[in-house]
């Protein structure tokens, strides 16, 4: 079987969300931000808080200055079960702590949210780069569920919850269940087996493996961006199935991913080479096969090729600017890293065991009735089978002078 991977074109009817009504564009256009608002959390105290003074562990675990927590409680900002409170007060079994704050959020990139897909069990949207998923930490309304919810379906609408997730810095495909109903619906029929998930990600270097001769390589511009003929899995250059291991979360640090051979869990990833540049970086396109934390990040840090911007797994290279675009602090938080297409199988395998093929015939026959089709997809060849979300969005770091298959600049 043969599978086609492409940015499409941007001929027809698309749809954007629009930024909520107290988001801002910046003077030069180029970022958008929440206006500061008033916000109040509550949190129950937790078993290793109890004992020690307030002052102690939100510095500790909140990483608030001593000045601010002795104003705060003096301008009843912070309250202990709703009563006035010193940051030397000790927590006991059953507090709940009230903080209230002036929540100032990061700018985001003024890229709005790009919907693919959609019916009324599901949003399938493409997600920009440096959004998260959900809200957390500093992005609140600056989070992709809020901006959607908000701007897109209304302030009344309560639920929307992502079936899969991306990390913050990744853009592309993320599937949001718009009721409980539904998510709890399709995450149970989205099962790993059922969804593969394809990414584009720039890498340092070139994977070993990836001989020039077999690379799909386009001309720098072309309308297509990228076409990519993957003839099965024979055609994937690198297979990768080092097992992770997620670190145990530390406060105020990002989560990590290792290799570990004794408690790391089963991961494959399969990669295959796009392109080669002149800057000594590749476009890879990856393929995972399990869905481990941070999985082709990591995996491609360990072949020694990391992913452009990563940090967290070891890349020194910049992310690079497009020709004419200025260069600001946003791009010194950029992941070349895209989730480009996911393919739903909507039907079984030829080899599938007979036993267990009227309830496989079932459960995808409820699956193809639950989900949206993407505009302009509707009769793509193989549609009664499976279904494709794609990106129409080719980001920037996509294109740059590539090498020929003879290896010389073009």
């Amino acid at each position: 079987s043969t599978l086609l991977i492409m940015f499409p074109s941007a001929e027809g009817h698309r749809r954007f969300v629009p930024f909520p009504s107290d988001f801002e564009v910046s003077g030069d256009e180029v970022s958008v931000s929440v206006r500061p608002y008033e916000i109040t959390k509550r949190v129950n105290v937790k078993e290793r808080w109890r004992d020690r003074p307030l002052g102690e562990v939100f510095s500790e675990n909140f990483q608030l200055e001593k000045n601010y927590l002795e104003e705060a409680a003096l301008n009843k900002k912070l309250l202990i079960n709703d009563l006035e409170c010193s940051p030397e007060d000790l927590l006991r079994n059953g507090d709940v702590v009230t903080h209230t704050y002036l929540m100032e959020e990061p700018p985001l990139r003024n890229e709005k949210v790009e919907v693919l897909a959609e019916n009324e069990l599901l949003l399938v949207v493409d997600k920009p780069e440096g959004l998260p998923c959900h809200p957390q930490r500093s992005f609140e309304k600056s989070s992709l569920t809020e901006i959607v919810r908000r701007g897109y379906l209304g302030e009344t609408w309560e639920y929307l919850h992502p079936i899969n997730r991306l990390d913050r810095q990744t853009s592309g495909i993320v599937l949001l269940a718009k009721s409980r109903k539904g998510y709890m619906l399709l995450s149970k029929q989205l099962h790993d087996d059922a969804m593969s998930k394809l990414y584009v990600a720039r890498v340092a270097g070139t994977l070993q493996g990836c001989t020039s001769g077999s690379e799909i390589s386009t001309e720098e511009g072309e309308a297509s961006a990228i076409d990519v003929l993957a003839a099965s899995k024979r055609t994937w250059h690198s297979v990768c199935s080092l097992p992770l291991h997620l670190e145990k979360h530390k406060t105020g640090q990002p989560l990590t991913t290792v290799v570990d051979h004794e408690k790391g869990k089963e991961a494959t990833t399969h990669f295959m080479t796009l392109r080669r540049f002149c800057d000594g970086t590749s476009l890879v396109l990856c393929r995972p096969i399990t869905g481990r934390t941070h999985q082709i990040r990591v995996h491609l840090s360990a072949l020694g090729c990391p992913i452009l911007g990563d940090r967290l797994y070891g890349s020194q290279h910049c992310v690079p600017t497009p020709p004419g675009a200025i260069s600001t602090e946003l791009d010194e938080d950029r992941l070349c890293l895209h989730a480009a297409a996911y393919t739903l199988s909507l039907a079984k395998e030829d080899d599938e065991d007979e036993d267990e093929d009227a309830a496989k015939r079932t459960d995808f026959a409820e699956l193809k009735e639950n989900l949206p089709l993407q505009t302009g997809f509707e009769d793509a060849p193989g549609s009664s089978c499976s279904l494709v979300y794609l990106c129409h969005r080719q980001p920037a770091w996509c294109s740059g002078k590539v090498i020929s298959k003879q290896g010389a600049p073009r």
